[in-house]
């Protein structure tokens, strides 16, 4: 027997591996058989980078627009407003894929919590460091305008309906900058 006559079954075996690790990274994990589908390919998948869901690339959509603002209140009872994006409390743009963050830290679930409270915390440092003094507390409040039913949206011509969400409270360790 040949060496390529060796090696043959070998690549062709690697390519269908590698081909069924590529279809199967596009199902869904959720359902039935999707974890079990995904289970033999998981490593090879996150050493390529192939782990990736559909969600990190876009937003469902949801919200026509999204607004935040980040709200420090101090120990005198002052409230001041700052932009939410770190590290220089700038303004929020209208950006997908910060939609996803800022949902995801609004309303998170269990695998977000520890992003969440990291952010709190640099959003309380940074804004100590801005203001010279450190705040008691920071909010981060959501502006959206959900997107309404086309039903809805056909009787009054109006796309989406104004929603304000509040994040949780951060409370600020004393002494920070």
């Amino acid at each position: 027997m040949s060496a390529s006559s060796r090696v043959r079954p070998l690549v062709l075996g690697c390519l269908v591996f590698h081909l069924a690790a590529i279809t199967v990274a596009n199902l869904p994990v959720d359902g039935a058989v999707g974890k079990s589908l995904h289970a033999p390919f998981n490593h090879y998948l996150a050493g390529l980078g192939l782990w990736q869901r559909w969600n990190m690339f876009t937003t469902v959509p949801y919200f026509h627009h999204l607004d935040a603002v980040a709200n420090a209140r101090f120990t005198d009872g002052k409230t001041q407003h700052f932009g939410p994006l770190l590290p220089e409390l700038s303004a929020y743009p209208d950006a997908n894929r910060l939609h996803g963050f800022f949902l995801r830290t609004a309303f998170p679930k269990p695998q977000y919590e520890a992003y969440a409270k990291t952010y709190g915390r640099r959003l309380c440092r940074a804004i100590a460091e801005r203001a010279g003094r450190s705040p008691e507390s920071v909010e981060v409040i959501i502006l959206a305008d959900r997107l309404r039913r086309l039903a809805e949206v056909r009787k009054d011509n109006v796309l989406g309906k104004r929603e304000r969400v509040r994040m949780a409270v951060t409370r600020c360790e004393e002494g920070t900058p």
